[in-house]
């Protein structure tokens, strides 16, 4: 019986000459024979190479999940500062610092951030993991800090990174 795994590359290496197949846009037996070809030997060369970084799905839904929730939540209460008579804003720029493990998806992170109505990321230091994110109420700060520290963890739960420990 063959295995899940197995299923999915063949799955794979079918669909890639399926897409050779229409970028030629005519079914041949030299483009179906040189697509075959092609794809063989894109797989003799990643025998032995590292393991592709992988995607898990629940942990990509919880992601998705936090960002329309804060999507919706920041709309309304953007909407709701903006119609407010007098509605004054008490704007603030904070720094968040993300832990240095969940700093391999910067720009996931960066953007799904500035995403949000109410806040904006203005600057950003990688190295030393700081965020500096501008919000329309700095009332927020809190909610704001947790929100992001959960997305980092999100963000490499979906993606993990593909880093080996070097041991001495």
């Amino acid at each position: 019986m063959m295995s899940a795994r197995v299923a999915t590359r063949l799955g794979l290496y079918g669909a890639l000459v399926a897409a050779w197949l229409a970028l030629w846009q005519d079914i041949s037996a030299a483009n179906l024979l040189s697509g075959v070809a092609l794809v063989g030997a894109t797989a003799l060369v990643r025998i032995g190479a590292r393991p592709a970084p992988y995607v898990r799905p629940v942990a990509l839904l919880r992601l998705l999940g936090l960002v329309l929730a804060d999507l919706a939540v920041s709309t309304v209460q953007v909407a709701r500062t903006i119609v407010r008579p007098g509605g004054v804003t008490d704007e603030a720029i904070i720094a968040v610092q993300v832990a240095e493990e969940h700093r391999h998806h910067w720009l996931l992170l960066v953007s799904a951030i500035t995403l949000s109505p109410g806040t904006a990321v203005v600057d950003t230091n990688q190295a030393s993991g700081t965020l500096y994110v501008h919000l329309l109420d700095h009332r927020r700060r809190g909610s704001t800090e947790a929100t992001v520290h959960r997305l980092a963890a999100l963000a490499n739960a979906a993606f993990p990174p593909n880093v080996r420990k070097v041991t001495s």
